[in-house]
């Protein structure tokens, strides 16, 4: 009767007459760890699904800023703190944040203060205007969500909790597999302990985005235990690439923090967006399944008849297929698109370039690139720029934290430009493998 009443529930069935008590407990410890880490799991996953576009978000609400011109010079810090005191009388100016500008941010921060009022704000290093506050209310949220998700607001000690639930998320992930295994394996051999129209939508939806983003819940419990306790991480790294920094150890750890945040790629941001809530809609189909069994041990004693169930509409066969289409479309859009953003961003450059507005073009460049020879290379008859040549993208590379953008110039090979995945600045390619390749063909 306990069989049965399992099987009406969604229960696993047990593998093999012997093992009932050890299995039994693997779902027990299952279902416990999921309930104590069910809210803490969701917030983790819809706070990682809203930073997903942190750095684009911050990019599009903070203040404007000034072309970045490095033949100007800006203004030294006393007339600056005047400027601020002019613009807001009766406060004093607190700090000016220095006057050394770069491309990165062409801005002064200056802060003032009157009583138990404080502003924080945006001045324009060449003319002294006020550009706004240096933090909008979309980049302070963000930066919440950010402490939130990252030390749960607890500073250090809640980066340590963090790493222990990561470890104890990752326990529910290995029992969650060991109580889904027997039961697939029952189904493989034939041996159906429940038809696919009487298991109730939740027990099919849980187990079904379980084990399709099974690998996904690996990768997001080791990097949240890599973040916080990194040292055991870097001794494994070193011991894998000694002294060399760019050896397959500490590329393997950057590799696992691009994948944590999903920033590799402008298609595996959009993936992560959408599968970021994943942890949330395991947890409430998991409470869903948990409740079900509650409300039905409490009717089962006065009704044999157990209750309807919504059944998976497409059955385990068809659902697997859906699964293994939704894949591949996503496969297929992280490869087609994935340097959308940096080729964009490349684009955006070349268009700059042949609308003539040299200096608006200069400014998206990181590093020393002298205006001059920007445009020698750039410029009206350049280097890249010769009459009638066709200036356009023709293919791209991911180099760990930077994106290689090869465009077809007037240049007999392609030209390689670096694009940083985290500012979006341009910079010459340090390898031009492409390009020897492609002059070979």
């Amino acid at each position: 009767m306990s069989h049965d009443r399992e099987r009406l529930v969604g229960l696993p069935g047990p593998a093999l007459p012997a093992q009932p008590r050890l299995r039994r407990a693997i779902y027990q410890l299952h279902l416990w760890t999921g309930l104590v880490l069910g809210l803490y799991l969701a917030m983790l996953g819809v706070t990682g699904s809203a930073l997903v576009y942190r750095l684009e978000l911050n990019r599009l609400f903070q203040a404007p800023a000034p072309t970045f011109d490095p033949d100007r010079v800006p203004m030294a810090s006393d007339a600056l703190a005047a400027a601020a005191q002019r613009a807001y009388p009766g406060y004093d100016v607190t700090v000016v944040a220095g006057t050394r500008i770069n491309r990165n941010g062409p801005v002064v921060e200056v802060r003032l203060a009157k009583g138990d009022d404080r502003l924080d704000r945006l001045f324009d290093p060449y003319t002294g205007a006020d550009l706004g506050n240096a933090m909008s209310m979309v980049m302070r949220a963000l930066t919440w969500l950010a402490r939130l998700h990252a030390d749960l607001l607890l500073g250090e000690t809640g980066r340590m909790l963090n790493g222990i639930g990561s470890a104890l998320v990752g326990l529910l992930v290995v029992t969650g597999v060991i109580t889904w295994w027997p039961t697939w394996a029952n189904r493989r051999r034939g041996d159906r302990a429940r038809s696919p129209e009487t298991r109730s939508t939740n027990t099919a939806l849980h187990r079904l985005l379980g084990i399709w983003g099974l690998g996904l819940m690996l990768v997001w419990v080791v990097s949240g235990i890599y973040f916080a306790f990194p040292e055991p991480f870097n001794v494994a790294a070193s011991v894998v690439s000694g002294d060399d920094l760019t050896g397959i150890g500490y590329q393997a750890l950057t590799w696992l923090t691009y994948l944590h945040f999903g920033r590799f790629s402008a298609a595996v941001q959009i993936v992560w967006l959408v599968v970021g809530l994943l942890p949330a809609v395991l947890v409430v189909t998991g409470v869903g399944m948990w409740w079900t069994r509650r409300v039905r041990r409490s009717v089962a004693p006065t009704s044999t008849r157990a209750p309807r169930q919504w059944a998976w509409p497409l059955g385990p066969a068809r659902a697997r297929w859906v699964a293994l289409v939704a894949v591949g479309c996503a496969g297929w859009a992280m490869y087609t698109w994935a340097n959308y953003r940096e080729e964009h961003q490349v684009e955006r450059f070349l268009g700059a370039v042949r609308s003539g507005e040299y200096r608006q073009a200069h400014a998206m460049w990181d590093g020393e690139y002298g205006f001059e020879r920007f445009l020698a290379d750039w410029g009206p008859g350049g280097r890249h720029t010769a009459a009638g040549s066709e200036i356009e993208v023709i293919d791209s590379t991911t180099q760990s934290a930077v994106v290689t953008v090869y465009i077809k110039t007037a240049a007999p090979k392609p030209v390689a430009i670096d694009v940083n995945k985290e500012t979006m600045l341009l910079s010459h390619a340090l390898s031009d493998e492409y390009a020897t390749d492609a002059a070979s063909r």
